[in-house]
């Protein structure tokens, strides 16, 4: 069961990780504009998780009171400021990616790994391995690599200061995003109980909820949401596709 759900874990991130940023470069390369929108449309997701906390909830076992179902008011205030950075962070990854071909967004992203491993030597004193090490300058080198044979790839109409601008906020993203995954192991060490499926459900449900609040208010602000049928009806693919593309988007 175990290796069920880890198996099934790795399937939707895998699709996420690849699809989503397909999705959202298709989205700002036939005319969508709006950077809150497309991150509001990342988290806004989160609802379905419900489903799953339902039937959890109905197996759960009266008989064992020691194994709390609901996550503790601490953990859900971590989930909430956590949720809060990381509303900034798609923000800031949509900001980007609208300036960046998908290949070099992703390979700036995965820096996030080498932000990760120096926030945990330096905020829970995870010490650096030979193999973490090793595993740094692959992934470092590798990027290298691929951003120099992709240097050609860049989006029609995207000026060199632009292309910089999405190049740096990419990184940006990367250290906020390496930051968000320490803060989340921090906070499961201070929840002070069982970090079972249940709990981390809950945890991941209030998280994204605080996110979806974040880019909401950035979306009312920038009134992306007033701009949305006026976007579609200039939308290079058409109008249905362009609402195609959205709720693909949140689904992925």
């Amino acid at each position: 069961m175990k290796w069920g759900l880890l198996l099934l874990s790795c399937t939707f991130n895998l699709i996420g990780l690849t699809g989503g940023p397909l999705l959202l470069r298709l989205y700002f390369l036939h005319g969508g504009n709006r950077k809150w929108l497309s991150s509001l449309l990342q988290v806004a997701g989160f609802p379905i998780l419900i489903i799953p906390l339902i039937i959890l909830y109905r197996q759960r076992d009266p008989g064992q009171p020691s194994v709390k179902f609901f996550a503790s008011r601490k953990l859900l205030l971590y989930a909430a400021l956590i949720g809060l950075a990381q509303g900034v962070d798609r923000f800031m990854y949509c900001y980007g990616l609208s300036f960046l071909p998908v290949s070099n967004s992703s390979l700036l992203v995965a820096t996030q790994l080498v932000f990760t491993a120096f926030i945990s030597f330096i905020w829970v004193k995870q010490k650096f391995t030979p193999y973490s090490i090793n595993a740094i300058v692959v992934i470092i080198m590798g990027v290298i690599l691929l951003g120099i044979r992709r240097a050609g790839d860049r989006p029609r109409g995207v000026t060199n200061s632009q292309y910089l601008l999405g190049f740096f906020i990419s990184i940006a993203d990367a250290s906020i995003t390496g930051f968000i995954l320490v803060s989340t192991q921090v906070a499961y060490a201070k929840a002070n109980q069982a970090m079972t499926y249940p709990i981390v459900l809950q945890f991941q449900v209030c998280l994204s909820f605080f996110a979806t609040v974040c880019c909401t208010i950035g979306c009312l602000i920038n009134n992306d949401f007033s701009a949305i049928r006026r976007e579609a009806s200039e939308f290079d693919l058409g109008m249905k596709r362009y609402y195609i593309v959205l709720v693909s988007i949140m689904i992925v």
